[in-house]
């Protein structure tokens, strides 16, 4: 499940963040997934205002991701 979960992280990092992704392949290996996490947090962080209009919804996800990281 975990290969999945890297995976899935990986692509997304890839097609959306494209540019950096490329970047990170400069990376040590063992920074990779580190790095492509955080890219995927960003733009799960990014789309959260296209995903709905209601500012009480934004920040309902914003909170469910801050509690995620901790």
């Amino acid at each position: 499940m975990q290969a999945q979960n890297e995976q899935h992280i990986r692509n997304t990092a890839r097609e959306h963040q494209y540019e950096l992704f490329l970047a990170s392949r400069f990376a040590r290996d063992i920074d990779e997934p580190a790095i492509w996490s955080l890219l995927a947090l960003d733009y799960e962080l990014s789309r959260i205002p296209s995903v709905t209009q209601e500012e009480m919804i934004r920040m309902i996800r914003l909170t469910w991701w801050r509690e995620e990281m901790e």
